[in-house]
């Protein structure tokens, strides 16, 4: 068995090699595709949807850019603004930070934060439920906004995702939820 026997054992060892450098390569393919799609390239987004603040039901609407912590990082910062429709008329100005998981076939969790504040934009007096209810001057009342923001992203094409996500939080003391669906552009 002597030259048969080590023959064999040199052949397994070099197919375990083989084997051994096919694996390494999936694994290289695998971690370079997740690097593609958590691209270091600006994203833009826009996203609509309903909101809930104490009892009160309207709308948000926000636009918003993001960058990456770091080339390839999941992490990335932002800015969004818009409009949120509910207690009278708001303009946030949100600072947030996601962290992008890794999914497959083309779908991501993510999780975020933003904080920033909500300015006031309504005056005059409005109807609440059939309450007479009297907002404050443009700009006298602002809110500060702290949300949890966990979603999916669903990558649509090489540069284009769909997000569905639901924001919640306080908004200066007052339970905040917003349900949304977005869409992002990597530029």
């Amino acid at each position: 068995m002597g030259s048969k026997g080590n023959v064999f054992a040199i052949s397994l060892l070099v197919a375990g090699l083989m084997m051994s450098g096919t694996a390494a390569q999936a694994a290289a393919t695998s971690t370079t595709t997740a690097k593609a799609y958590r691209n270091d390239r600006v994203n833009l987004g826009f996203s609509g949807g309903l909101v809930t603040t104490g009892g009160v039901y309207g709308g948000v609407f926000l636009a918003g850019v993001s960058l990456p912590v770091g080339r390839y990082s999941p992490v990335r910062v932002g800015l969004d603004s818009g409009i949120i429709f509910a207690e009278g008329t708001g303009l946030p100005i949100l600072l947030n930070i996601t962290y992008n998981f890794d999914g497959s076939a083309g779908v991501r969790p993510y999780i975020g934060a933003a904080v920033g504040p909500v300015i006031n934009l309504s005056s005059g007096t409005r109807t609440v439920f059939g309450y007479t209810v009297a907002n404050p001057g443009v700009g006298s009342d602002v809110k500060l906004a702290i949300l949890v923001k966990p979603g999916l992203r669903f990558n649509v094409a090489e540069n284009l995702d769909i997000m569905v996500e639901t924001a919640f939080g306080g908004l200066t003391g007052t339970f905040y939820i917003a349900p949304t669906l977005g869409i992002a552009f990597r530029v």
